[in-house]
Parts: C-alpha cells; structure tokens; sequence
C-alpha cells in the first residue's frame, strides 16, 4: 500500500533510507524525563527499521534552536508552539501529530501557558497583576511564552504595566517554579500540566504554588491560564530524504493504541497534520494574531513616542558631548598643571645644583689655600726630624730615637703628598704615577693605620691568592682610598652605641684578581648605615655629626682617577659596611716576587 502523505510504498524495504536518523527531543525539564518520555518510542522506530540506526537526542529550548540551525537534527520531536517557532526561522515541517491523551489529567495532553504565582499571593487572575517581574526558562520556551504573549496583545497598551521585566532562568524549567515558591511576589511562566507534573512527582507540595485563571478546573487536571495549543508534534527537516521520513512517519501511524510507546508519551496516538505543512503556519497565525484597533493605536502611540525619545537621545547626546568636553578640558588643565610643577621641580633641583657647584668651589678655593699654607710648615718639620735622626746616628745614647724618627719623615712625606695631591685634583693636574704592585700599597696602609685600630680594639686580617702585579699608577692615590675608608670603619665601630657595637670588632680586607681586574674588598662588621638611610657617594652628604662630607666623594674622585669605580654599601650579613675598589691592571713591569 502507498504512503497516506507522500504515496511512496509504505511496506516494502526503503532502499533509499540513510544508516541512521538523527532525532532531536525538546527536553525542557532535562535529559533523563525526556528519554523516560520517548525512549520506547526511539527503540520502536529502531526495531521497526533495522537498516537505520535512530538515534534520539534530548536537547533543551536553546540547544534544540542552535541543533536545527546547524543542521544537526533529521528530525525534531517538539510540542506545537515550539515547532511553530522553529519553522519560522529554519527549513521544517510537521509530518505527524500526536492526538489526546489517554487520561485526561496526563500531563502535557496539550500545550499552553500557565503563569504561576506563590499560593499566598493575592493575585487571582493575569489582569491583577501589577509592574512584576516576570521569571521565564528562556526566549527559546515557546510552549510557557507563547501563550502569554497571545494574552497579553490581546490585553491591548494595558498589558504593558503588567511586567517590568522578564528574566531569564535557564533551563530546565523546574528551576522557574522553584524561583516563584522561595521568591514573594514573583511570577513565572511555565508550560501547562508543569506544576502539577511536579507535584505528582514530590519535588513541590500541592499548595506551594498556584495556576492563575483556573480556580474553576477541577482537581487533579492540569489548569492554564490562557488559550491551548496542539501537543506534540514530529517535524522534518528539509534536507531529510523523503525515503526516511516516509519510513518514521509510516512506523508512527501503525502504532495501535494503548502500546507502552504511547503510553508513556501521554499521547493516544498519532496522526497527519490536517492540512499538511500548512498547520504549522496556521498556528504561527494564532501564536502572532492580525492586529486589533486597540493594537494599531497602540503602535500609534509607540511612534510618538519613538519620536519623544529620539528628542531625548538628542538632548542626551549634547548633554554627554558637553560633560566630555569639560572632561576634556579639565584633562588639559591637569597636564598643564603638572607641566607646570613638573617645571619649578626641575629648577628647584637646578637650584641646588648652583648653590651646591658653588659650595664645591668654595672648598676648592680653601683647598688651594690651606694646600699652599700647609706646605711649608711640612717642609719645616721633615728639616727638622732629617736633623734629629742624623743626630741620633752619632749619639749611641739616642740611637732607639732613630726609627721613630724615620717613621714621622715617611709620614710627613706622605702628608705632603697628600696636599700636593690634593691640590693637583683642585688644578686637575695629571697625577704622578710611579711603579708598585697595589698589594705592596694595601701592607703599607695597613701597617700605617695599625697603631689606631688596635687601640679601637679591631682585628685587621688581609687575605689574598698572590700579590698583585707591578705597574705604574698613583700610589697616593691608592693610599688615599685605604685610608678613609679604613678610618670610616674605625670610627664607625668605635663611635657607635654600645648596643649595636659588635663583640669582636673585626676589618677584613680581601684582594682578588680576575684576568687584568684588580679588586679589593673592605668590609666591617661595624652598626652599618643607619636604618633608613642609603648609602651615599655625594659631596657633603655625612651621617657623622662633625663630618663634612668630603672623604667617600675624594675616595670616589681618586678612583676615577685610577679608571677604575669605587663602591660603598651595606654588607652582606647585613650589619656593617663593605667598600669595594676594583682597578684596570695597566701593562705589568714585573710580579713582586720577581727577583730581578
């Protein structure tokens, strides 16, 4: 015999079918109720048609929009509205109809809207509600939205003051009546025969929410607040072979009533659309009916006021125009103003650079003079200790006066070398450089500063790998740097407050050399800087109450002179200071421990 809708041979073998079919469920209450639902129905199908693999797969309002857009569903297993809505925007038809159900209390006989409310709430019907906010599954929910949408313009401009807002709570759509149970005041929007599907199922109590609209129905029917759609429907996609949807509807129409399939979808069986695939557009006319008068002077009235608002947007704009230009020009004064701070910071600083370029000069005048008049007095007591120890030479008596005498002769020289030296980096003259390996320099200066440090009671202990090589360089130079730095450590250690002033006072100096860099560390374990302050290498700036600031920023001057740098900070056992002075090693004449 021929098939009822497309006349192709019904009980023959469908050469034609493809290995499987797709078929996409509407599941709005999730995955597991709508295989419970129309799981017999796909293993029917598969049995019946053991060439094709049917495969069902539950999807909620949004996932089942995007399967069909996307082209992933052969077939879609939806109610009405919801088919209605798909078949406006995508390429399906409705191929087979459900009829009523069984009994008539089985959920879902039909499909509709039910607006629920709290059972406290006073409102009785959808017309006493008043500027609410609307709880709904989701736009995709054309089962709950459509028929309150029908309702609604039929209402008229009224209807517009019965929600504020529709807000959207995903799916499934239990979450909907759950929301209006613990939310006062809420309302939502669910399919028909939902509340009472849930309350058969234990998950709400009977009172805890009720149907607007249907106080009249009787008990244990499923009640809806507005007009009813047809049920369930299967729908085809166009590009679904006409072989396989004449095969699945073929299966679906010789299905005698009370099988478990029917059963447990509520439905009593199934039939064709009666006009086709022209059902479907019938009911998108009654989902989206012709406009009324009330309804065409309501659009009126929206022009106008689409006009007032576009007066507004005008008026809203200048306003945000004129608030950005202000904001525009009050970004403007702001950099203007931090130019302009920015500007009298700098010549702050220039300032200080003057008076400090003119306090350096200053000591470099006074430099010059006490230089001048220190040489003489020098030159007069290096006279008279050369007599002395010429003297003490021929006197046995006074022969133990001999070394002494020597040692304040190397002093004064070195004295008079420090003020020529000084003097020379006042003129910036060239510095006299002379043969020495600075291992030699380093043993001398510690020899010269001994005497003081044992009576602050500091150890001084010198390490080094090998002496240094000889080459020429300013000595005094050198020694000038060991020297303060040395001294800077004593009176560190000495000075400070018996609190902080180490046990065992201890100086360690330590040489290294690194291919032709020469290095040497001094560190102390003194008090260190004071806390907050950092180490500094500036002309005038001390931490000592009777200091002037002067040595570190020489010591620095005499390294460059060397070409080599100067470093000074805090340790690294973190009390104490260490100096550090690393210098170029010039082109060797010959090792200390040479011979020749």
């Amino acid at each position: 015999s021929a098939h009822p809708l497309t006349g192709a041979p019904s009980e023959a073998a469908h050469p034609g079918i493809a290995t499987y079919a797709r078929l996409a469920v509407y599941a709005p209450r999730g995955p597991a109720i709508a295989r419970a639902r129309w799981g017999e129905t796909t293993r029917v199908l598969g049995t019946a048609l053991p060439e094709m693999r049917v495969i069902m797969q539950p999807y909620d309002g949004d996932a089942l929009e995007r399967a069909v857009a996307n082209g992933l569903a052969d077939f879609v297993l939806a109610p009405a509205p919801v088919l209605a809505r798909l078949s406006g925007r995508y390429p399906i038809e409705t191929v087979a109809q459900s009829t009523a159900a069984v009994r008539e209390n089985d959920p879902m006989a039909a499909s509709g809207a039910a607006v629920i409310v709290a059972n406290n709430d006073p409102a009785l019907v959808v017309g006493d509600l008043q500027d609410r906010i609307l709880w709904a599954a989701g736009d995709s929910d054309a089962e709950g939205l459509a028929g309150l949408r029908l309702m609604l313009r039929r209402e008229g401009p009224a209807a517009e003051r019965r929600f504020t807002e529709i807000r959207h709570m995903g799916y499934p759509v239990d979450a909907v009546v759950y929301q209006v149970r613990a939310m006062r005041g809420s309302v939502g929007v669910v399919p028909v025969c939902l509340v009472e599907s849930m309350v058969r199922e234990g998950l709400i109590g009977p009172n805890d929410v009720r149907v607007l609209g249907s106080s009249n129905e009787p008990p244990g029917r499923c009640r809806a607040s507005g007009a009813l759609f047809p049920g369930w429907a299967l729908a085809s996609a166009a590009f679904t072979p006409e072989a396989k949807r004449n095969a699945l509807v073929d299966v679906l129409l010789k299905l005698p009533p009370g099988h478990p399939s029917l059963l447990a979808g509520s439905i009593a069986g199934w039939t064709l659309p009666p006009t086709g695939p022209a059902s479907t557009q019938a009911l998108g006319r009654l989902l989206v009916p012709e406009p009324t008068l009330t309804e065409r002077v309501a659009a009126f009235i929206s022009i106008r006021r689409t006009e007032t608002g576009l007066i507004a947007l005008g008026v809203l704009t200048f306003v945000i125009l004129f608030a950005l230009y202000t904001a525009f020009l009050q970004i403007r004064f702001s950099r203007t103003k931090r130019a302009l701070i920015r500007t009298h910071s700098e010549l702050e600083e220039k300032r200080n650079a003057l008076e400090h370029a003119q306090r350096v000069m200053l000591v470099g005048e006074l430099g010059t003079s006490l230089a001048h008049e220190l040489n003489q007095p020098l030159e007069s007591i290096l006279n008279y200790s050369h007599g002395c120890r010429a003297r003490a030479e021929n006197i046995p008596e006074a022969s133990s006066l001999v070394a002494p005498l020597g040692m304040v002769e190397k002093e004064v020289k070195r004295a008079a070398d420090v003020v020529r030296r000084l003097r020379r980096l006042i003129r910036r003259d060239a510095p006299s450089r002379r043969e020495a390996s600075p291992s030699a320099v380093v043993d001398e200066t510690v020899e010269l500063m001994t005497a003081g440090l044992r009576r602050a009671g500091i150890d001084v202990k010198v390490e080094r790998a090998a002496p240094a090589p000889v080459w020429k360089f300013d000595t005094v130079a050198l020694q000038q740097i060991l020297v303060n730095v040395l001294k800077n450590a004593m009176e560190s250690i000495h000075g400070a407050d018996p609190s902080v002033r180490p046990a065992h006072p201890s100086v360690r100096i330590s040489e290294t050399m690194n291919e032709n860099l020469w290095t040497v560390r001094v560190e102390d374990n003194g008090p260190g800087f004071p806390e907050g302050s950092d180490p500094a290498i500036e002309p005038f700036f001390t931490t000592k109450a009777n200091g002037l600031g002067l040595g570190l920023a020489l010591c620095r001057q005499c390294a460059e002179s060397l070409g080599g740098t100067f470093r000074i900070g805090r340790a690294d056992a973190g009390t104490g200071v260490v100096a550090e002075l690393r210098l170029p090693v010039g082109e060797a004449v010959h090792s200390r421990e040479d011979p020749t």
